[in-house]
């Protein structure tokens, strides 16, 4: 079966709404890298799993993490919906979240501790500045 990014943005949005929880990986709670792991092992494309990292953990590790679980890194314009986005939090990257809409409408979902649940929001200024990275997403042309 050939996954879509459709169904990736699909399978996360299933996601919206469930509580933040520092390394969760269920339904009863879930962080941002939770998220993007549990979306994308539910899909088969990926049974990658990390959770070895501290609230705020080092940037290149965190990094170098999704690298290993066989997303690409990209340039972040070209990246697409189901795609990953890395961002900031003070100095290092500490958050992750998958694209849903591109263009003028541009939309993430994430699991954030400030919003204590996953949210699909905008990808407005705030947000946008904090990228530092792009990944593409394993199994997605």
């Amino acid at each position: 079966m050939i996954i879509t990014r459709q169904m990736v943005v699909a399978e996360a949005r299933t996601w919206d709404q469930v509580r933040y929880k520092h390394q969760g990986r269920d339904r009863f709670g879930v962080d941002c890298v939770g998220l993007v792991l549990c979306t994308t092992n539910a899909l088969g494309l990926t049974d990658y799993h990390y959770s070895n990292y501290t609230r705020v953990p080092d940037g290149s590790e965190f990094l170098k993490h999704f690298e290993l679980g066989g997303w690409t890194r990209i340039r972040i314009e070209d990246a697409l919906p189901g795609d990953l986005l890395a961002c900031k939090g003070g100095a290092y990257a500490c958050h992750v979240a998958l694209i849903t809409e591109v263009g003028p409408m541009a939309a993430v979902i994430h699991a954030h501790a400030s919003h204590h649940k996953v949210v699909e929001e905008l990808l407005l200024h705030e947000l946008k500045a904090s990228i530092v990275a792009a990944f593409k997403t394993p199994g997605l042309d």
